[in-house]
Parts: structure tokens; C-alpha cells; sequence
């Protein structure tokens, strides 16, 4: 896969980690009830299987990738 591939599926699982921190927030705004977590549940998991795929697929280490991807969402920032 070319360069701009691994760009633009980086920038997917950027997408999907901002869902699962939307979807937290959503979830801890009110009292615990299982349902209103199931979404949060679900984004979690959906993000944790692509940065899977993305880390086999592109021969990459997954733990760095989860990093790459929390840092790049969670500390914008700190990005150069």
C-alpha cells in the first residue's frame, strides 16, 4: 500500500477513536445504565479490531499504532 494508504487509514482509526471519546462522554454524562454504554462499548471494540487490521496489514507494531492514533486524538498538540 502506498504511503498516502497508510495516511488515510491512520486518519480512519483517527475517526474511530474520536467516536469511542464521544461515546464515553455520552456514556459517564449520566447515571450507569448497561444500555447507555453498549455504544461506547461497541466504538471501543470497532476501534480496537481496525487498529488490529491496520498494524497486521501494514506490518506495523499494534501498540504503537494505538499510540500513534491516542496521541494524534487525545493530544493534538503534541504533533508536529
Amino acid at each position: 500500500m502506498s504511503t498516502s494508504g497508510v495516511e488515510e487509514s491512520f486518519a480512519q482509526l483517527c475517526e474511530l477513536k474520536r467516536a469511542v471519546e464521544q461515546a464515553r462522554e455520552a456514556a459517564t454524562a449520566g447515571a450507569y445504565s448497561g444500555d447507555a454504554w453498549q455504544p461506547w462499548i461497541d466504538a471501543a471494540d470497532q476501534f480496537q479490531r481496525a487498529v488490529t487490521a491496520h498494524a497486521v496489514e501494514h506490518r506495523l507494531n499494534r501498540y504503537d499504532v494505538e499510540a500513534a492514533v491516542k496521541k494524534a486524538v487525545l493530544h493534538p498538540e503534541g504533533r508536529s
